[in-house]
């Protein structure tokens, strides 16, 4: 399904770069990642939709 983007000016508080690293993680705790970009992404819009009332 499509999904619907927005553009919208930056709000007080907004994160304007998100970074994340999962090597340190890796390499001192064996961790591996069970989702997939695309399924964590698509998980986290439909929790966002179900809880749109949180953002307004």
């Amino acid at each position: 399904r499509e999904i619907p983007v927005t553009y919208t000016d930056w709000r007080p508080g907004d994160q304007h770069i998100f970074v994340a690293d999962v090597r340190k993680a890796e390499r001192q705790l064996g961790w591996r990642p069970t989702t997939s970009r695309e399924d964590g992404v698509r998980r986290l819009f439909e929790w966002v939709v179900e809880h749109e009332a949180l953002f307004a």
